[in-house]
């Protein structure tokens, strides 16, 4: 049977300010946050204005034997929310449980705009208390994210953060540049694991159609946290060269970027290096060419509506102060939480 114990989960009553908040949510909204640390609620202080007085000493830890029982008119949630690959069958059975209420999901993510520089060295744009805020999903083609095109947000952010350039589209040197991702069965790899496709055995893949197809030197960056593909990948292939450089001097020798869906997409596509995505759910996907076969292409996609939304893919803590990034969330809110696979 599983215990009660304090647990990074639990729920409040919302009082809106002003208004309702939409068809299914009337003047008093409880709110489940789940999968929360510290640190999330410091980057969702502001969300006390966004959907009523909401402070984190006033969360109550969740009953894990009575999640079934509970109403609420969605759900804040840190990452996707799909039970994949948890130790622990507390962490399961509580993801389990809040898909079953198919409630709408507020997903709390890293912000996709991490560093744009000049080239060398990387400069960091948004401090630790920016985040992304979408319904449902952070995938690009399953989250569902605020827009106002009324409000060119981007070029106001462009102009406040003079390091927040896009360079024209540039195959700077010969290399084929492979971004790799953790393989630890992460949320941004979620795809792969639900159709019991191992990363490493999927990247060994990509490595070999890669050969078969260009001539040109690969470049394998492995993603800093990874501690099990280099060991696996030398098993496979002799000579692999592996890059010790910065990202930016990964892209400045670089005919173009290779990635299944990692969030150094962006600041290629940012960069102007052609960049090949190998699924739909990466940011940088509309600007980005999606099969290998298009490695010897050329391509310069125009990025206009592209930087507009992805403007409003991340937001500042003391925005969420404002009514107005609520108003473009609740515009945008489902009725319904995710598709249950």
């Amino acid at each position: 049977m599983l215990s009660n114990k304090q647990y990074n989960t639990g729920y409040a009553s919302m009082h809106i300010l002003h208004e309702t908040i939409g068809v299914h949510i009337q003047n008093t909204c409880r709110v489940i946050f789940n999968n929360l640390e510290a640190e999330d609620f410091k980057k969702l202080k502001g969300f006390s204005i966004l959907v009523g007085k909401y402070n984190h000493e006033r969360v109550t830890n969740l009953d894990l034997h009575n999640l079934n029982n509970l109403h609420c008119d969605f759900i804040v949630q840190k990452n996707s929310n799909k039970p994949f690959g948890f130790d622990n069958p507390i962490d399961k059975y509580i993801y389990t449980q809040l898909e079953q209420l198919n409630k709408p999901i507020l997903v709390r993510e890293n912000p996709s705009l991490r560093a744009v520089g000049n080239g060398n060295p990387m400069r960091r744009i948004l401090d630790d208390t920016w985040c992304s805020l979408s319904w449902n999903h952070w995938f690009m083609d399953e989250g569902i994210y605020p827009y106002d095109d009324t409000y060119d947000r981007w070029t106001e952010l462009s102009s406040k953060y003079n390091h927040l350039n896009v360079h024209n589209w540039c195959r700077r040197g010969d290399n084929i540049l492979l971004l790799c991702q953790v393989d630890s069965g992460g949320s941004s790899i979620s795809r792969l694991n639900y159709n019991n496709i191992d990363y490493k055995h999927y990247i060994a893949d990509v490595i070999i159609k890669i050969k078969k197809i260009s001539d040109r030197p690969l470049v394998v960056r492995l993603h800093p946290k990874d501690n099990t593909l280099k060991k696996y990948l030398d098993t496979l292939f002799d000579n692999i060269i592996y890059s010790n450089k910065t990202l930016y001097e990964d892209l400045n020798r670089a005919w173009c970027a290779v990635t299944y869906n990692s969030t150094a997409c962006v600041e290629a596509s940012l960069y102007g290096t052609p960049t090949i995505v190998l699924d739909s759910s990466a940011i940088s996907t509309p600007v980005s060419q999606t099969s290998l076969e298009q490695i010897e292409d050329n391509w310069e996609p125009c990025r206009e509506q592209w930087l507009k939304r992805i403007a409003f893919m991340q937001w500042e803590g003391k925005e969420l102060h404002d009514e107005y990034v609520w108003k473009l969330l609740k515009a945008v809110m489902p009725t319904h939480g995710p598709k249950i696979n």
